[in-house]
């Protein structure tokens, strides 16, 4: 009796976001991850975890088990502190350090096969810490403008409207006086000459 195993070959492939150049001391950076299951069998445990000075993750990414021919992604929140820090906000007591400059750093992907074997793939990366950028919310005064124009429109739009106005009387006064004309001409009880 002859027993065989028939094994499938694990292929996967992770994408992650391209870290910028340069990052600054205090901002937050959202980092997307994404493994895809390229091959035959199933993988289990997808996760990924960033290493590197100054930078600190809000923990580690946890994908999950992909099927073969799927793909899943997750994000996660790094905080940019400094290289003399050894967690997010606390400085270390060794005060001769850099704290900021050039980091280089890896993010690990983690997963395993169906038979519990651990496999890991690591994505180095560089970029540089600098000091925070202050961001001015100053708001900016307008223009001081002459408006005199403003006024005069103003002045001569009243004053066309104060003549359209005079006008309107007028022409109800005479309305009324030539109204009172005509009935003045027509005798009582009796119909108009002509």
């Amino acid at each position: 009796m002859i027993f065989l195993s028939v094994k499938q070959p694990v292929e996967v492939q992770f994408q992650t976001d391209e870290l910028p150049d340069i990052l600054y001391a205090s901002d937050t950076l959202e980092l997307s991850l994404q493994a895809c299951n390229t091959g035959r069998a199933q993988i289990r445990n997808v996760r990924a975890s960033l290493y590197a000075e100054g930078l600190f993750p809000d923990g580690e990414v946890f994908i999950g088990n992909l099927e073969a021919g799927t793909a899943g992604e997750g994000t996660m929140q790094v905080y940019i502190g400094t290289r003399n820090m050894e967690s997010a906000g606390k400085r270390t007591n060794e005060g001769n350090g850099e704290i900021y400059g050039p980091v280089e750093g890896r993010i690990i992907f983690q997963y395993e096969d169906v038979d519990g074997r651990v496999y890991e793939e690591v994505k180095s990366f560089q970029t540089e810490i600098k000091k925070a950028q202050v961001v001015s919310f100053a708001v900016e005064e307008p223009e001081e403008t002459n408006s005199w124009w403003v006024s005069v429109t103003a002045v001569a739009f009243t004053g066309l409207l104060l003549w359209i106005l005079l006008l309107f009387l007028r022409l109800r006064k005479k309305n009324i006086l030539l109204a009172e004309a005509i009935s003045s001409r027509i005798p009582e009880g009796g119909e108009r000459k002509r």
